[in-house]
């Protein structure tokens, strides 16, 4: 299973909205059950799974941006990232990209770049507690994922 789906799969569990159960020869990526759950086809390698939860349709499709440059070396000039789940390939030292001023959305992050990337908050938000308007880091081949509960609030999991 790849790195976004099985983040998907742990999130989903943490949070008690899905259950994972074995693929069964279902030819569909998407199937409808009962009610307002939904299943996806989470395919990795060789690994499948079928993923179902009610949570389904206020979070997917997610947007996605597989090949974000980092830009800039404060709040004001760093790269505004415009998807829900971002990869950042393209890191100089010292540059970094700005979460956009959503609330209740998880924004995943994956620094693929050989640098650390710093990772703004959207103007008047604090990232935990480093400050209104301050940076946090995320190492090269790391990831995190933000959630900001509030226009002024954001945490890192």
């Amino acid at each position: 299973m790849d790195k976004i789906a099985r983040w998907l799969l742990i999130w989903m569990v943490l949070c008690g909205t899905a259950y994972a159960q074995p693929l069964t020869g279902l030819p569909q990526a998407t199937v409808p059950l009962s009610g307002n759950e939904l299943c996806y086809l989470v395919q990795g390698g060789v690994s499948k799974q079928v993923l179902c939860s009610s949570a389904f349709p206020t979070i997917l499709p997610w947007t996605s941006a597989a090949a974000v440059t980092a830009a800039g070396t404060n709040q004001g000039n760093a790269t505004a990232l415009t998807a829900q789940v971002n990869v950042v390939t393209t890191v100089l030292a010292g540059t970094g990209v700005r979460l956009p001023c959503t609330t209740g959305i998880w924004q995943p992050l994956f620094n693929r770049g050989a640098n650390t990337v710093l990772v703004y908050p959207c103007s008047g938000r604090q990232i935990e507690s480093n400050g209104v308007n301050v940076a946090v880091g995320i190492a090269a081949n790391w990831q995190q994922t933000f959630y900001c509960p509030t226009v002024s609030q954001c945490y890192v999991y």
